[in-house]
């Protein structure tokens, strides 16, 4: 929140989109929730990779379909699990801000660009992202054999990247 903050006394909010992905694409829509609770203007636009929005338990298929499959993150069992419990401290997993599934995000958020791929072992959690107004909710980007995260290439990343960029032009304020 204080980097967010200290964006917003040097640029007015229709300049700014937060990015996020893995677990900053958590920290992205957390940060969007906390700054409209507290009053302050939101960001113009969000774009999260491999949005982790539900719970930050062992729920949803691809926690299944894809575990061994995504090489970055290949089980939720061990590593995932102890990190989330760690990130929740004592807020728990279903705090909004630790689960942005359980915010009221009905408030206000601004336009978000999603994206996961097939091979994303947090493939269902980006999915069915909550978005504020039905109507506005956007559609995850889903690329083709993507794991978890946007650091590695893959076959389609630079048509990921071009969408993005479309999506930020769109949004933003020059």
């Amino acid at each position: 929140m204080s980097v967010y903050r200290d964006l917003l006394d040097t640029y007015g909010p229709g300049q700014i989109a937060l990015f996020g992905s893995s677990a900053g694409g958590g920290l992205t829509a957390a940060v969007i929730v906390a700054a409209r609770d507290a009053g302050l203007p939101l960001p113009a636009a969000a774009v999260m990779h491999t949005l982790p929005v539900r719970p930050l338990s062992k729920i949803g298929d691809s926690y299944y379909t894809n575990e061994g499959v995504d090489p970055m993150l290949t089980t939720y069992d061990g590593g995932l699990e102890a990190g989330a419990r760690a990130y929740a401290g004592g807020a728990g997993l279903s705090h909004p801000l630790v689960s942005p599934i359980y915010a009221d995000l009905s408030k206000g958020f601004p336009p978000s660009f999603l994206s996961t791929g097939t091979r994303d072992l947090l493939l269902s959690c980006t999915v069915p992202a909550p978005c504020p107004a039905r109507s506005r909710r956007p559609r995850p980007s889903c690329t083709s054999s993507r794991p978890c995260g946007t650091a590695r290439p893959c076959p389609r990343a630079a048509s990921s990247s071009a969408k993005v960029c479309a999506f930020l032009e769109n949004h933003l304020n020059r």
